[in-house]
């Protein structure tokens, strides 16, 4: 979503605070990265590439819904089941800040706004995706769906629930009088419909881009 003018709206101490918190996720994500082997095979770093040209592009898609408020789809549950959670956040990042830099939003809101559209939806897809390893069933379906299709929707709704916080904290809640509860499931179909069908596409023609498909645990014999 595009958090910018509800960011605006808040402290200048709970964006440095949200800013802080993203620095240090993306540190230890630095931290977890895998250098060498990256630097070593090609074929990752085409991948990187595309999948950066991807949440660029799909973030283009804007639509002004409210003052505070702008929407677009998210597509971060694909790239971090293609790259992984550390990948993923750096990649998303540098798209977020590509993304500011050609509509001129405000850069100093950068991490406090990729922390909320890259990070959150990241967390969100990494715990669906443990939470199908270790408690789902060994089934592809369980990946697809309940990873790639559920991941997608549950990152949109994280996005979106937090968003209703900071603007409750900015005190500006009462400009949503009016706005129906189901405005949140018409986000999160489409979300979870496009990762959905992305994640499905990947790991049925080209699962080896797949960094967290494990065919051995999701298609046992």
């Amino acid at each position: 979503m595009d958090l910018q003018a509800t960011l605006l709206t808040l402290p200048r101490a709970a964006v440095w605070g949200l800013s802080l918190l993203q620095i240090a996720v993306l540190a230890l994500a630095g931290r977890l990265l895998p250098w060498r082997p990256l630097a070593g095979v090609p074929a990752r770093l085409h991948l990187l590439g595309g999948a950066f040209l991807f949440l660029f592009g799909l973030w283009g898609i804007h639509a002004r819904v409210h003052p505070l408020f702008g929407i677009h789809p998210l597509g971060v549950t694909t790239v971090t089941l293609l790259l992984g959670a550390p990948l993923a956040l750096w990649v998303g990042t540098l798209a977020q800040l590509a993304d500011l830099a050609l509509r001129g939003g405000v850069t100093s809101l950068l991490l406090a706004d990729s922390l909320l559209n890259v990070s959150l939806p990241v967390a969100m897809t990494a715990m669906v995706l443990r939470l199908a390893v270790r408690h789902g069933p060994r089934n592809l379906y369980v990946y697809l769906l309940g990873v790639g299709f559920l991941g997608g929707g549950l990152s949109m709704l994280a996005v979106c629930l937090c968003t209703l916080l900071l603007i409750a904290l900015g005190g500006h809640l009462s400009s949503l009088e009016g706005w129906p509860p189901a405005m949140v499931l018409l986000l999160m179909f489409p979300e979870g419909f496009v990762n959905g069908a992305l994640v499905s596409l990947f790991a049925v023609y080209v699962p080896g881009w797949m960094k967290t498909f494990d065919d051995r645990h999701f298609l046992p014999e």
